[in-house]
């Protein structure tokens, strides 16, 4: 049996009711059956975190939230199925839906705004939808399509809510056998079902954790991305007027690029199939044709040069500092601090440390709550804790950074010519990136200033991301 193609759409493909005929062309392209993972429609989810987040207090308000996501799912289907039978049914596939998600929030805005798992079982609506639409949608275009949502897949996680992972022991045979048959099949990503029946999600941008997790399962022939977009780039084209295109990245440039901010993979998606070296297809949706070609390849192959890639950044980062005159001395001092912090479930991104002082790199939005555990436990030899919020992390990403000692130095060239301080720096913690931290007001100009030193003077050709 040939081994199936596992296709990802995203929000951002599916941003009015006319986009869904772009998904139709795309996967009538692939000509033979393919497994489907999609996002919600754009804002959607946005719409529900709003909704438990606002002072929603009353049936009314309620009701008039869902006929809003009834209204906006109907239009949908009034675009994109002709057959009046085909489009009644959908229609009450979506009501049903609707009557279901009503219900959660009546009882989550009268008894359980603090309870998690009434939180991730609303968020998964959006993607329910599209995925309920989608498929309808294929199979009035008369392809053999068939929903299957998570819970009745089998895709077993681990129990964790708003931040699960796959159980693959538990999932992989009952999820092979689910996706056997010669069909294609579409499925709402995001989240999954633990083994207590509870339905639990992978954190935002998620749904590509799905589609690489059931990649990983079926041993599929690739992951296949479709965004928007051309592709990975040297930058963010929203900072810098005309990156490059980047044609090929190995898995662990991939997994650096996306883990300091790079949007268009989530960080998670890459593990899964880096071990069963699937390749990542990442294709433009606005380029659809009979034999498209991938605008970036991801795969375990390193470029036979040794370049920089691209430049990307992240807001997401912030610092605790920990001072004492006596830190660099005391034994099993970060053994107590991450210990602390672990049973809180704050996940420590990068530690620099010196003979006075500990720095910690957190998510922002951890960054009270670590500061608060860390005060509460009066650890012993730290004199002051400091909380540091206004930075941004950058990093230059590419397969042997430091093998080419003029790295280093155009780097830090660029940014010393823009008079941009520096307050941290991590070099050779991974031979795929470099980053360093910055006030949050210096990021674009950071980014602009390597970005020009690498790609756009006139040695610029010697870290062309094309060259192989």
């Amino acid at each position: 049996m040939e081994r199936k193609t596992v296709v990802k759409f995203g929000g951002s493909n599916l941003q009015k009711p006319e986009d869904f005929q772009k998904l139709v062309k795309v996967v009538r392209n692939y000509n033979k059956p393919i497994v489907i993972v999609v996002s919600a429609f754009c804002g959607v989810t946005d719409k529900l975190t709003k909704t438990m987040t606002d002072d929603v207090n009353s049936t009314q308000n309620i009701k008039l939230i869902c006929n809003d996501l009834a209204n906006i799912h109907k239009q949908i289907i009034f675009h994109n199925i002709s057959n009046s039978e085909a489009s009644k049914n959908t229609f009450s596939e979506v009501d049903s839906l609707i009557t279901e998600l009503e219900s959660i929030l009546n009882i989550f805005c009268k008894y359980g705004r603090s309870n998690i798992e009434l939180k991730d079982l609303i968020l998964t609506f959006g993607e329910r939808f599209t995925a309920t639409i989608l498929n309808a949608i294929l199979i009035n275009y008369k392809i053999d399509s068939e929903l299957i949502f998570p819970e009745n897949l089998g895709l077993i996680t681990d129990g964790r809510f708003g931040n699960s992972r796959i159980n693959f022991n538990l999932s992989d045979e009952k999820v092979t056998k689910k996706l056997s048959s010669e069909k294609t099949f579409v499925i709402p990503g995001f989240y999954g079902i633990s083994e207590k029946n509870q339905v639990t999600t992978f954190g935002r941008g998620g749904s590509d954790y799905t589609a690489a997790s059931i990649a990983k399962i079926i041993n599929a022939s690739s992951l296949d991305f479709w965004k928007d977009v051309d592709g990975l780039q040297s930058a963010d084209p929203k900072i810098v007027t005309n990156p490059t295109q980047v044609t090929h990245l190995n898995y662990a440039e991939a997994s650096e690029l996306a883990y300091f901010g790079a949007k268009i993979l989530h960080p998670l998606s890459i593990e899964p199939i880096a071990e069963k070296n699937i390749p990542v297809k990442i294709f433009n949706i606005n380029k659809v044709q009979e034999n498209n070609l991938p605008e970036t390849i991801i795969n375990k192959d390193n470029c036979l040069t040794k370049t920089i890639k691209s430049i990307t950044y992240s807001n997401d980062f912030g610092i605790i500092k920990l001072e004492g005159s006596e830190i660099g001395y005391k034994a099993g001092i970060l053994s107590l601090i991450t210990s602390c912090l672990n049973i809180a479930e704050i996940n420590i991104k990068s530690v620099i440390t010196s003979q006075t002082t500990i720095n910690l790199l957190l998510s922002k939005n951890d960054l009270k709550s670590a500061g608060l555990i860390l005060q509460n436990n009066q650890i012993e030899t730290v004199s002051s804790i400091k909380i540091i919020d206004d930075i941004s992390t950058i990093a230059v990403i590419g397969n042997g950074i430091y093998e080419n000692y003029e790295n280093a130095s155009r780097i830090f060239s660029a940014i010393t010519k823009s008079k941009i301080n520096i307050r941290l720096i991590s070099f050779g913690a991974t031979d795929s990136s470099a980053y360093f931290i910055i006030n949050e007001q210096d990021k674009n100009l950071a980014v602009k200033a390597i970005h020009a030193e690498i790609f756009e003077t006139k040695n610029a050709e010697f870290y062309n991301t094309n060259s192989l």
